[in-house]
């Protein structure tokens, strides 16, 4: 496998009722230096591709900036996996574009809004469904997690 993935902490703006890291502190994220060294190692041992996730990489205020130096560093394939909150905005999703995602997973928890909601108890069926248009309008390659 050519592929790792980076966990940037466990700090999430949804509250999902089967979430494997329900119990870990809601505001725990890794300092940019220590995402940066787990970076820095997978591209000492050859990995190709990474994916960045958490929680919600989406609320590390450095997300940008390790997008960033994984393009640096001429990963092949930069993903987020993210449940799309914040990337209903499409001036955010093209900042991290323009610094080198070239991939996403998005997290959709069920087939219809209500029972997504329900699941997830974010409320915000229609920001993940904005931000996978958003993906598609900047063609982006997303996968649906």
């Amino acid at each position: 496998m050519k592929r790792e993935e980076i966990t940037v902490g466990y700090k999430c703006n949804a509250s999902c009722r089967f979430c494997f890291y329900g119990c870990s502190p809601k505001d725990s994220l890794k300092s940019l230096e220590d995402i940066k060294r787990d970076i820095l190692s997978c591209k000492f041992y050859g990995i190709e591709h990474i994916e960045l996730s958490g929680g919600e990489p989406m609320l590390h205020e450095g997300i940008e900036s390790v997008v960033g130096f994984c393009n640096q560093l001429g990963f092949k394939t930069i993903c987020m996996i993210t449940n799309g909150i914040l990337l209903k905005d499409i001036d955010t999703m093209r900042s991290l574009q323009n610094k080198g995602l070239n991939q996403i997973v998005f997290s959709l928890h069920g087939a219809d809004e209500k029972t997504h909601n329900y699941l997830t108890r974010a409320h915000a069926y229609g920001d993940l469904m904005k931000a996978i248009e958003n993906a598609k309008i900047l063609k982006i390659p997303f996968r649906i997690n």
